[in-house]
């Protein structure tokens, strides 16, 4: 796993204060939205451990992908872009490779803990989606709704008049 952008420490705290969601890079239309309380039990049987590790890794995989597209759409990202897709791209492979030896795993005790580690070691409905989601309301924050309340200011100070100077003045 990967760290990510350091747009991430100084304007999330802004995203929530102002109560902006994510913008369209992340809508919560993947199981990131509702993801399970824990880790789901291992089956006991083999061939049931490498079909649910299967689904389970097949799932992220999908998940971070869509994620990846979605951050190469976002025109807002700037020079967090490359990091973000760096951070949700690099998962993928490491990903497969669990799936693959989940499913040449010979013993259901190494299966388990390998399916285990789908879940302990790759959060990325619970940690990586969720942190690429206030990357980007950061993002979006400085390139969109900061410019626009900008202007938003500069149109109100010039209407301002010498009657109001002094009630609108701290206000803006």
């Amino acid at each position: 796993m990967r760290t990510l952008p350091a747009a991430l420490t100084g304007l999330t705290a802004a995203a929530a204060a102002l109560g902006l969601a994510a913008g369209p890079a992340f809508a919560a239309d993947s199981p990131a939205a509702n993801p399970p309380a824990n880790t789901p039990a291992a089956p006991a049987t083999l061939p049931a451990i490498q079909a649910k590790a299967a689904s389970a890794v097949s799932v992220r995989v999908d998940a971070l992908q869509k994620a990846a597209q979605r951050v190469q759409a976002a025109a807002w990202l700037g020079a967090d872009q490359a990091t973000l897709l760096a951070t949700l791209q690099g998962d993928v492979p490491e990903l497969q490779a669990l799936g693959q030896k989940i499913a040449a795993d010979t013993d259901a005790a190494t299966a388990k803990a390998d399916y285990e580690a789908i879940f302990s070691q790759y959060r990325v409905f619970w940690l990586v989606l969720p942190s690429a989601r206030l990357v980007s309301t950061a993002d979006r924050i400085t390139a969109d709704a900061g410019p626009r309340a900008a202007t938003a200011i500069q149109q109100l100070e010039a209407h301002e008049t010498t009657a109001d100077q002094a009630q609108v003045a701290p206000l803006l």
